[in-house]
């Protein structure tokens, strides 16, 4: 006995998402979706100081994640005229 499997327009192969970070295909548990993209947990950290980010931590310019600090250092600095604190 020989099982197949039918593919059909109701049932397709899903899509293998991946980490716009590593490349890497993203399985459910550890899918964050965050502005527009995908990305691993342990790949959403902020490009200047590695920490991990969240959903409600996260600050996206340039392509690039940000934690708060880093976010007010390398933007909001260079797009005022006053000095951030």
């Amino acid at each position: 006995m020989t099982l197949r499997r039918n593919l059909t327009l109701d049932n397709p192969v899903p899509k293998l998402e991946k980490c716009v970070l590593c490349d890497k295909t993203v399985y459910a548990m550890e899918r964050v979706e965050a502005g527009g993209s995908i990305w691993h947990k342990g790949c959403f950290r902020c490009s200047q100081c590695n920490m991990v980010l969240n959903l409600n931590s996260y600050k996206q310019a340039d392509q690039k994640l940000y934690c708060g600090k880093h976010y007010q250092e390398q933007i909001l600095a260079k797009n005022t005229q006053t000095p951030v604190l």
